[in-house]
């Protein structure tokens, strides 16, 4: 089942459907009560609020002026790219390169402020709304054939040490974050720089990097496999410079010459 979101809330694994509950109101009331315990808790043994977050993040070097001065660069270099994109105009390499160059911006926009996502989580603030987030999961997981909750309460699905079950939660969780915070399957597929590339098939539907014949390739254009792993036309691993390789990385030596005296002539180790 889709949401309106083109969300997919149901899913199987190893044989046993599930689904995702939508939280309504008796849900968000119960994540609540455990917002406020912990939060309170959080407090109590000092954590930081979020309204110090720059403070200390900075006083704890995650953050300073050199990563503030790079992150507003490239969020109006990501903008600037967008509109140009959107407006159309100029050289259709130019614009291959310039949504190739937006991709790579917003790669690098995710990790710096992945640092300050995890500063923020340590927050109080922080550290109750993921307990929030994980007492709503607990409520909204459930069987699909007959709406049962897989998890009693909060501390089973927190102590679960079960791998199939870990799957599970680990797939509803996502599902659960898209449903609260309105998050498109399609969202990454959306953006200015996808929608360009797509267009001049080059990028397939999962936004991987193709030739003119749909083979995959990287962002320069030499083929890979599916792992990402430079590969010739015959599909045979290879290194950077166009040697065959082994799954291991090793170099493939598909002849062998013997070593050369002085004169040019072969020689042989000496027999021990």
């Amino acid at each position: 089942m889709s949401t309106m979101l083109n969300i997919e809330t149901e899913f199987t694994i190893d044989g046993t459907e599930y689904q995702v509950k939508f939280p309504l109101a008796k849900e968000h009331r119960l994540a609540q009560i455990e917002f406020n315990r912990t939060f309170g808790e959080a407090i109590k043994s000092g954590a930081v609020l979020r309204s110090k977050l720059n403070d200390y993040m900075r006083e704890q070097s995650i953050w300073n002026d050199e990563r503030e001065e790079q992150f507003k660069k490239l969020v109006i270099a990501v903008s600037e790219a967008e509109e140009t994109l959107k407006k159309g105009g100029i050289k259709l390499n130019d614009a291959i390169k310039l949504a190739k160059n937006t991709r790579r911006n917003r790669q690098a926009l995710q990790i710096l402020l992945s640092a300050r996502s995890v500063a923020d989580s340590n927050t109080a603030e922080g550290q109750a709304e993921n307990a929030r987030f994980q007492r709503l999961l607990s409520l909204c997981l459930v069987y699909k054939n007959d709406g049962k909750p897989v998890y009693n309460n909060l501390e089973d699905l927190l102590n679960e040490e079960d791998e199939t079950k870990l799957k599970v939660s680990a797939q509803a969780f996502d599902i659960l974050g898209k449903l609260i915070y309105r998050l498109d399957d399609q969202l990454e597929s959306k953006l200015p720089e996808n929608v360009f590339l797509k267009e001049w098939n080059l990028i397939d539907e999962k936004l991987r990097y193709v030739n003119d014949k749909g083979e995959l390739v990287d962002e320069l254009g030499r083929r890979i496999d599916e792992e990402g792993r430079l590969v010739n036309d015959k599909g045979e691993l290879i290194d950077s410079d166009g040697h065959k390789i082994t799954e291991e990385g090793e170099l493939i030596i598909e002849e062998s010459k013997p070593f050369l005296d002085d004169d040019g002539n072969p020689v042989t180790p000496p027999k021990r």
